[in-house]
């Protein structure tokens, strides 16, 4: 990304934080968000395809340096709930830090731009980690191709976690992000729990 690009970009990031923070990410128009970024409508463009795609561009950015550790956290701890416990903090902690832009996201559900974009992140840490330690993954039935239970096991749990904090972030007076965690954990499928060899 040029000088320029980047520029723009982190106005863009700033701003879209800003604004979603101040009201519902569905009721922002790109003309609003390009006049605050100081950028045109074009310019905008050339980013995002509009307030939602922008806003989950963004939190994906600083969602996969959270997952980033829980990958290596897998290896370096042996997995099992050490590894879960601590990566479900870290996403509740990050949540709970953007608390106004998560629940201005909601109605009820997380718009789909949001929701998909963090089903689709965690589903990935955990492919991979079930790609890298197949030995943890359910068995699948008889016949079914082993890389696609792997993929249905992963898309299982990350759909899941998404709409147990949908729960936790529509609450009124939310739980403590630990107590959320501790939550989401018992529910969890018993694999997160199997050691790395």
């Amino acid at each position: 990304m040029d000088p320029r690009q980047a520029r723009t970009w982190s106005r863009l990031v700033e701003v879209v934080h800003e604004i979603a923070a101040e009201q519902p990410i569905d009721e922002v128009s790109v003309a609003e968000l390009a006049r605050r970024a100081a950028i045109t409508r074009d310019t905008f463009y050339r980013h995002a395809s509009g307030p939602a795609d922008l806003l989950a561009r963004v939190l994906r950015a600083e969602l996969d340096e959270l997952l980033a550790d829980f990958s290596k956290d897998a290896d370096s701890r042996g997995g099992g709930l050490a590894v879960f416990d601590v990566a479900e903090r870290a996403l509740l902690a990050h949540m709970r830090e953007h608390r106004s832009i998560y629940r201005g996201a909601m109605s009820p559900r997380l718009v789909p731009a949001l929701r998909d974009m963090l089903v689709d992140t965690i589903e990935r840490s955990l492919l991979d980690l079930l790609e890298r330690h197949s030995e943890i993954a359910p068995d699948g039935p008889a016949g079914v191709d082993r890389a696609r239970q792997l993929r249905v096991s992963a898309a299982y749990a990350a759909s899941g976690t998404i709409g147990a904090i949908e729960v936790w972030l529509a609450d009124d007076e939310p739980a403590a992000s630990d107590d959320a965690a501790r939550a989401i954990l018992a529910a969890s499928p018993a694999w997160w729990f199997t050691p790395v060899e």
